[in-house]
Formats: C-alpha cells, structure tokens, sequence
C-alpha cells in the first residue's frame, strides 16, 4: 500500500505518505485525495525552481543547483506544514478554504493559522463543515449519542441519587420511537445499538426488563472516560479551536488542576480531579436548554502576588464573580474565556427526556439554543485577535460594554508587554456588525435598544470593532545608560559598555520579512503550549551540539526526546535556572512590572552564549 502510494506521489516524502494514510484511517482513496491536494499546494514553487536550473546556462548551475535544494527543502517543510494545517482545520473547514487562506498568506503556516482560526471563530456555525457533515451522518449514531450524554450527565452531576442509575424500559422505547419517527431513523437498529451502549456504561438488563447501574458505587474513571468521549463529539468541539482540556481553579483557598469538558446543552462545566477521584460540577445558568440566560459574567485580572515564590505572573479570570481560573499565558485566558461565552448553534432541534424506572411517561422541549449565554459581543481589537464577551442586554448600556471591554484589553496588555496606559480607545461604528449610530457612546442606551429590531433577538451574536493602543506608563520606564553595570562574573555573561560598538550580527539584522516570517513557522510548528520552559530546555538538549551533555545528565533530568514534558527542572543540575530567577526579580525587571516570563530570559542568556550546566 505505502510503495503503490510512493510511486503514485513519488514528489512527496515518506513521512507526509504515512501520515496522511494514518489521518485517513488506512483508506486509500482519501488518503489520495489528501496527498493530490497537497502536492498541487506545494509543488509549484518547485517547479519554478526546476525551469530555472533548465534554462541557465552551464557557468551559473552551481547556483542553480543551491537554488535547486533551498527550493526542495523549502517544499518539504510546506508540505509539514500544509498537512499539520489538515490535521488542524479539516474536519473544520473545506480543504479549498484552507488552500486558498495558504496562498493569500503567502505559504506561511502561522499567518494561515491564525486566519483559519479566525474563521473558525466568527463563522455562522451552519457554514461549517462539521455542523454540514453532521447533518448527513446517520441519525441513529446521533440519537444513541445524544442518549448517552444525558445519561451520563445525570449519573455525574446527582452521582448519591439512585434514580439517575436506572432506566425505564417503556421510557427508553418511548423516548427513541419518537426520535425515529421525528429523524425517519430506523428504530429497531437504534434501539439495539442503545442497548449495547447501555451494557458499555456498565447498566444491565433486570429480571423486570429494566435497566440498572450494576455498582453500588459508580465506577467514576471509567464513567468519565465515556462522558469526555461524548463530549468531544459536540459539533461544538469538532468546529472551535483550543478548547481547554485541563484548567486550573482555585478551590478551598488552593489551586488545583483539573481535566475538563464544556457541556454546552446543559450549561455546565464538568472538572476531574483523576488524583482523588472526584468530579465537580460548575453550572452556569439554568440546565433547561429551553430557557434563556444573560448572567454569565467574566473577569480579568493579571496576578502576581507570589512572584516572590513562582517567579511567574499568571492571567486570571473570575466566573461568575465565584470560581477563579489562572493560566500561565494569556492567550489560554482568553480561549477559556471564549469557551465560556459561547454561542453556538441556532435553529436547531433539540428533544430531551428523563429517563427513571418512577417515570412512566416522557416531557419534551425544544429548544433553538446550546449555549452558556444567549447574548454575546464578538469584538476584534487592533492585532486583529477575536474574542467573545458575554452581556446582558437588558441591564448593560453599550457605553458599559465598550467599556468591559476597554478593561480587558488593558488587562491583556498589561501581561503581555506591560502596557496599560492608554492612548487611545475608540469603536469604530461604520465596520461594527451591524453597524451602529456614534451617537450610540454619547447617551445611555441599552444594547436592547439598539439590537431588538435583528432576527432571533436575543439569542445572537453582534460584532465590534475596537481600535485601542496602550503604552508602559512612565513610572515604570527607565533609563537606558546604566552607569553601574554588574560583573561579568556574576552570571558568566559579556556585558558591553555603551561606549563600546557591538560586533555586526546579521541574525538582529534580518530585513527580510518573509524568511523571518518561514522561521518563526519552524519554531512554531514543533511547540506546544503550556510549559514553555520545558520545552525550551528538551530543544536545547536535543540539538546539544557534539554531544556536551552526557547520558548520565539526561537520566537524571530524565529526558526523553519524544516527551518534554517528562523533563525535570532540577536547577542543581541545570543551574542556569538559578541565575534566571535572579535576572526575573532584577530591580529592573520588577519595575517593568514583569514583563517577561522565565522562558523569555532563558533565551536571551542562551543566546548570549550561557550554557545550561
């Protein structure tokens, strides 16, 4: 199969084969398709290289030769590339929206990525491909999916009440016969399928033909493991990018991590402790799906409290003015919090039913919602990031909301680049979505007002337009002509008097854009995120030139090449990490007000030439 698909692409390497075939699950004609799709995106450049050498003639084909293998690796790294694009947006987006963002982005992944995140992010939930597949998808897969959940919710929510352990047997056939005939699915198929999903969830069949809970007490591992497996097929999750899988809260006066899941039908954020084998359930809003809710309330708040201890500042974020979340970047505050605000699907028909051996009959609702707040803001600021800002419309005055949105970005900036002055802040009307009247800002209008009159109200999205600059307040600038300059031997590092002329360094001197641009795609592409400084080290360490950093140094920090996170930070052997905490509390650096992380200084100093041990 692999050397019939080699012969077929001969232009693609060996690894972009495999992993296309593994993406497809062994099925050839997608696998294909796939293969054809990326070879028409990346081979041209190519061939343009290979007319070049062709057409020269013999005294510059050294040149061309050079430019022969430049272009050959430079379509070999497309190629990782487009397929890591695949990979991300495909079950997202159409293969032709995601080639045509590659090309008006000039082949470069990063700019690609944030544009088709972009689009992930604002489009109407009915474009996408997913919400399109999903409607075709056999509906007694649906059905017995959308079963399960609500079992399982039940069972993890109310895990002491005894009701949500058994199932009525005329309610199951109730609740399915309707469905069927409701999605001209065939009954008989989905009833045999629930019954064997049932027997997975570890209920059995009683004597009375009932279903019961086989335990006394509920096997909650293996209950979770099925409850996220569900979970994750929400249209929600197979069409958002960066929906957080674990976060951290603050529980009982401590933080604590947490593996979690967003249940969009029921409003509620489910969090595992797999360490105590506990679950906790957040409820935002009523669990009715038929209802409406505009409380869903956010905050941002940058914490640096004990920097003394970490040596890190965190990006926080109050939910509900009750449970506080801290992340280590910024940006995963923010994908928290547009998990939090979402609004995902409209029109769409919903059917519940409770299902306990004491009910006898079933209630149904619909709903046209799925969501944690009905109403939200999506507002775009100057570096063109999306995000989403959940407001009650009734209560809150667009002055107020441009306002909320004012103190995020300044929060942002602040932890960023420890900017929060500001310069400049306004909403630019005519580009809002629908535009708006400036004399929205002079008056205390609710968004009521302005928005009642558009289809579906309340339960939409509006976009804003802000253009905001901030900049580092002059109390926490400083100067740059430092007439003390510490000793070179306090940290092993060659400072450079003023006076004195640096050595030309053509890296600090890069004018071209596009191949700065190719090179941050490489760093990129091979990180993740979340433990940066591990991931700077397990770099460091896999690249050790000539092999400076024995095996024994390695085993005891306990590398492991495919795995930075299993990396220790033992700083009595990467010693370096105590000169970076003493550069992070620099009187300098605490003037700033922190702007860098320990990642950021470990760079530097390693770039200064310091060595790790």
């Amino acid at each position: 199969m692999l050397a019939q698909l080699q012969q077929t692409f001969p232009k693609l390497c060996e690894e972009i084969v495999l992993d296309a075939l593994k993406w497809s699950e062994q099925d050839i004609e997608e696998t294909k398709d796939i293969l054809t799709w990326i070879t028409e995106n990346t081979y041209k450049n190519f061939v343009y290289f290979l007319l070049f050498f062709l057409i020269t003639k013999h005294l510059v084909h050294i040149f061309c030769l050079i430019m022969l293998y430049i272009g050959y690796s430079t379509n070999l790294q497309q190629q990782h590339h487009l397929m890591k694009l695949l990979k991300q947006f495909d079950i997202k987006l159409e293969k032709t929206t995601i080639s045509q963002t590659w090309k008006n982005y000039n082949q470069i992944y990063e700019d690609t990525f944030e544009k088709l995140r972009e689009i992930c992010a604002t489009s109407n939930l009915n474009e996408l491909k997913e919400y399109k597949a999903n409607v075709n998808i056999k509906n007694e897969l649906k059905i017995s999916r959308e079963m399960c959940l609500h079992i399982l919710w039940n069972i993890l929510k109310y895990p002491k009440h005894i009701k949500y352990r058994q199932i009525h047997k005329q309610a199951l056939y109730n609740y399915l016969f309707q469905k069927c005939h409701t999605l001209g699915a065939d009954f008989e198929k989905v009833l045999m399928d629930m019954e064997n999903e049932l027997e997975d969830l570890e209920f059995k069949k009683g004597n009375d033909e009932n279903w019961y809970y086989q335990y006394d007490r509920i096997q909650l591992l293996h209950l979770w493991k099925c409850y996220s497996h569900w979970i994750n097929q929400q249209i929600v999750y197979k069409t958002r990018y960066n929906i957080p899988k674990r976060v951290c809260m603050l529980w009982n006066g401590k933080w604590k991590d947490y593996e979690s899941v967003f249940d969009y039908e029921h409003r509620t954020i489910m969090l595992f402790d797999e360490n105590k084998l506990k679950i906790k359930s957040l409820q935002l809003g009523n669990p009715k799906r038929s209802s409406l809710e505009f409380n869903v309330s956010i905050q941002w708040y940058n914490d640096l409290s004990d920097v003394h201890n970490t040596h890190v500042k965190w990006a926080c974020l109050i939910l509900n003015h009750t449970w506080h979340f801290r992340t280590i970047d910024w940006s995963e505050r923010e994908d928290l919090a547009n998990c939090v605000s979402v609004d995902e699907s409209k029109n769409i028909q919903i059917i519940d039913y409770v299902l306990t051996v004491e009910l006898l009959n079933c209630y149904t609702y619909i709903s046209n919602t799925q969501e944690f707040n009905s109403f939200h803001v999506v507002w775009k600021d100057v570096d063109k990031r999306t995000n989403k800002e959940p407001l009650n419309p009734y209560s809150i005055t667009f002055k107020q909301g441009i306002q909320h949105v004012k103190q995020k970005l300044q929060m942002r900036q602040h932890f960023v680049l420890g900017r929060d002055e500001l310069i400049l802040f306004e909403c630019e009307f005519d580009k809002c979505k629908p535009a708006i009247s400036s004399k929205v800002n002079d008056s205390d209008i609710l968004l009521h007002d302005i928005y009642k009159h558009l289809p579906h109200y309340p339960i939409i999205q509006v976009h804003w337009e802000i253009f905001g600059l901030f900049m580092v307040p002059y109390k926490r600038t400083i100067c740059i002509e430092r007439n003390i300059l510490p000793k070179s031997n306090d940290l092993g590092i060659e400072f450079i008097p003023i006076y004195q002329k640096a050595k030309f360094n053509p890296l600090l001197y890069e004018c071209d854009l596009h191949k700065l641009k190719m090179i941050q795609d490489e760093v990129n592409v091979k990180t993740t995120r979340n433990n940066s400084l591990q991931k700077l080290f397990h770099e460091v360490i896999g690249n050790d030139y000539k092999d400076k950093i024995c095996k024994n140094i390695k085993k005891q920090i306990n590398y492991n090449r495919k795995n930075p996170n299993e990396l220790i930070l033992n700083d009595f052997i990467l010693t370096i990490l105590n000169e970076l905490k003493i550069l992070y509390h620099d009187d300098i650096h605490k003037q700033m007000g922190y702007p860098l992380q320990l990642w950021h200084i470990c760079a530097i100093l390693l770039y200064c030439g310091k060595s790790c041990n």
